[in-house]
């Protein structure tokens, strides 16, 4: 996959967010790895009598309301308030400002977005303003090779 690339290139990590099971924040996230916390608990969110399962890694005391405007609220799956904040974390962690960018400038950024856990929320994208979106059920490529799955 790399193979199509003529030379090395250089990439620079200048912010970066968290929401997890772990903490939310890179403060709070870092912490727990150092300290060797673990995420995962008892659920309580919802039943879990009739499962099997009674233990997950669920992201705890998240606001997720607060990422969405309302009438968005019901329209989209958990992972997308998740990524919203961790992403809105992230740019405030490069202490850059987009907005008086150039458009030159915005395409010379990339943006890589996981998640763990949540169908339909696959994002990589890629410099040149080229970008790809993998839905769990689908591979798709980028314009640089960036192979997308679950």
């Amino acid at each position: 996959m790399l193979n199509q690339f003529k030379q090395p290139r250089r990439v620079v990590i200048t912010g970066m967010g968290c929401v997890t099971p772990i903490g939310i924040g890179r403060e709070a996230f870092w912490n727990g790895l150092i300290n060797g916390e673990s995420g995962v608990r008892q659920i309580e969110t919802f039943d879990v009598s009739a499962s099997p399962v009674k233990i997950a890694a669920q992201v705890q005391g998240f606001d997720w309301e607060a990422q969405l405007n309302p009438k968005d609220r019901k329209h989209v799956p958990r992972t997308v308030p998740l990524a919203l904040a961790a992403a809105r974390e992230a740019l405030a962690d490069t202490n850059l400002q987009p907005d008086e960018f150039s458009l030159e400038q915005r395409r010379s950024f990339g943006v890589v977005l996981g998640t763990g856990g949540g169908k339909g929320f696959r994002v990589v994208v890629l410099d040149e303003g080229e970008g790809a979106v993998g839905n769990g059920d689908q591979q798709e490529r980028g314009e640089h090779g960036a192979l997308l799955t679950e």
